[in-house]
């Protein structure tokens, strides 16, 4: 029976990049879905990256900081490994200055990336282009913070899917369920046989989560449903992400811009948009005047992944010998999934020294918070 070092429950942008950081360390890899690449929360077509605010600096701030900074390399490494686009520009983002008394946090916010942005990324107040942000709704101007960027997620899986699959030590099954009874046996069966593997990693999204429950008991997370509409239109040249109030207005190098999204903690079904969530879309009118003759070409809805708290859950699972989780991550995957999958290979290789992870990271936490609350 062919055997692998690591079983991954889940072809998002968490089990393929964890997949990716597997390889490039030499492991050997076997990732499973239960549907398509990408079909779950990663597939949504914003692909905003954008990092948390600097002020009140943190490890998990650090950690968001040095994952954004060094993903362009590893887009332009993932392109020329598969010949594939990811669409990945740092573009910055821009919030308008609705009122004046946001002028004094923009000015704390610069000084903040100043300080913790390692003077190479800005976060300056600016007038924005009229063509882009509605000068309505920026009477006091905007600020760009330049550390931001996009990528279109679609392409991002797909270069990912495509370097797992044609790497000698990757193995990608779609439509191939990881059953709950897998952990035990530490066997799957796929089409091709059954494989035998040494660790068992799930990053199915919010589905990991009663996955979770029933081996420990516990529903560590939950599924927030969100929604985005997709719109052909050029932005204008260098046009950056915008965000305002919620609501996110993507440029994507395709000739499309993406708009989102909505918070749904209560839903009846995962993938079809719900007409009373597209309160954003007004909002995005009056933002972007570039949205306004733009026909919709595309509608979507998945549901994110979000644990105990915003933070990803990575890390063994507690008295379940080659048993780890990785998920979580609410708004933020796309962004960190590289270094986060890095670090979980340290850890799954015992050197858990290489890339640290943020103590609010760690599944333990996760989990005893999760258990303290029920």
């Amino acid at each position: 029976m062919p055997t692998v070092d690591l079983a991954i429950a889940g072809a998002g942008v968490f089990g393929l990049q964890l997949a990716r950081q597997a390889l490039l360390q030499g492991l050997s890899v076997a990732i499973f879905d239960a549907r398509r690449v990408g079909e779950g929360a990663s597939g949504g077509p914003l692909g905003a990256l954008m990092p948390h605010i600097p002020d009140r600096w943190n490890a998990k701030k650090q950690f968001q900081f040095d994952a954004l900074r060094e993903l362009e390399g590893e887009c332009l490494a993932l392109e020329e490994a598969t010949g594939l686009g990811t669409g990945y520009g740092r573009v910055g983002r821009m919030m308008p200055l609705r009122e004046e008394r946001f002028i004094a946090l923009a000015e704390e916010r610069a000084h903040g990336a100043q300080a913790h942005w390692e003077g190479k990324f800005a976060f300056n107040r600016m007038e924005p282009d009229p063509n882009w942000i509605d000068p309505r709704l920026a009477t006091h101007g905007a600020v760009l913070d330049t550390l931001a960027a996009r990528l279109h997620p679609s392409s991002y899986l797909s270069a990912l899917a495509k370097f797992v699959a044609d790497h000698p030590n990757g193995r990608l099954y779609e439509r191939t369920e990881v059953p709950l009874a897998a952990t035990e046996g530490r066997r799957i069966e796929t089409a091709d046989g059954p494989l035998s593997f040494a660790h068992l990693v799930l990053a199915a999204g919010y589905q990991s989560f009663p996955w979770l429950k029933g081996i420990i008991e516990v529903e560590p997370g939950t599924g927030v449903k969100g929604q985005a509409r997709v719109v052909k239109a050029a932005a204008p040249a260098e046009a950056p992400i915008l965000y305002d109030d919620g609501c996110y207005v993507v440029p994507h190098a395709n000739g499309t811009i993406a708009v989102g999204s909505s918070s749904q903690k209560q839903w009846t079904d995962e993938r079809a948009p719900d007409p009373e969530a597209w309160t954003f879309w007004d909002k995005a009118l009056a933002l972007c005047p570039a949205l306004r003759e733009a026909p919709i070409i595309g509608e979507w809805a998945g549901v994110r992944p979000r644990a105990m708290s915003a933070d990803p859950m990575i890390g063994p699972v507690p008295d379940q010998d080659g048993l780890w989780v990785f998920t979580g991550g609410f708004k933020i995957s796309l962004g960190i999934a590289h270094l986060a999958g890095r670090a979980l290979v340290h850890q799954i290789t015992s050197l858990d020294e290489q890339t640290a992870l943020p103590e609010s990271f760690r599944a333990e936490v996760h989990l005893a918070a999760a258990r303290s609350a029920s």
